[in-house]
């Protein structure tokens, strides 16, 4: 089954945006990943303190309708997935989860992501190309009524066709 978000969790909180950029999950992900250390590093090193990592080794863990608030006071989410070579059609549920609460998600493009998401729903960039995803975020950060419409489209589209009562069905 594919992942999805469930559907008590989709919706979008409302709170007024305080924050620029976040990544929420660990930072020592699977060891055969260190692209994870990588990209926490690198927007640690780009945005100072306006980047905030939520995870067991950053702010702490969030869950719940507190992860709901903690999207929906964002700007810009930066997502990662294990894509190791040749696993194709594989990410984790970060898309359905972060779009289904609300949250505005870059992520890199992952084979078959794009099947799911279009560039109206989620924000894209080349796996491993910080330059390219520095302009994608600062982009985004500047850009508020474009970054509410395609926030609000991914949410409605996991909303309508991601969450696991979905799955489910698919499933069956």
């Amino acid at each position: 089954m594919k992942p999805g978000v469930f559907a008590d969790e989709c919706y979008i909180a409302d709170e007024p945006i305080t924050r620029d950029v976040i990544f929420v999950g660990s930072y020592s992900y699977h060891p055969e990943w260190p692209y994870r250390q990588q990209l926490i590093d690198w927007l640690k090193t780009t945005y100072g303190d306006r980047f905030e990592h939520w995870g067991q080794e950053g702010l702490g863990t969030v869950r719940n309708d507190d992860l709901n608030r903690l999207y929906a006071s964002t700007k810009v989410v930066v997502g990662d997935s294990l894509c190791l070579p040749g696993h194709i059609n594989y990410w984790s549920d970060r898309p359905y989860e972060t779009l289904g609460r609300g949250g505005f998600l870059i992520m890199p493009i992952i084979r078959g992501l794009e099947k799911e998401f279009t560039i109206n729903e989620i924000g894209f960039y080349d796996f491993g190309n910080f330059d390219q995803l520095k302009d994608r975020i600062d982009f985004w950060l500047t850009r508020d009524e474009e970054r509410e419409f395609t926030r609000r489209n991914g949410h409605e589209k996991v909303k309508n066709n991601y969450t696991y009562t979905h799955r489910l069905t698919q499933m069956l």
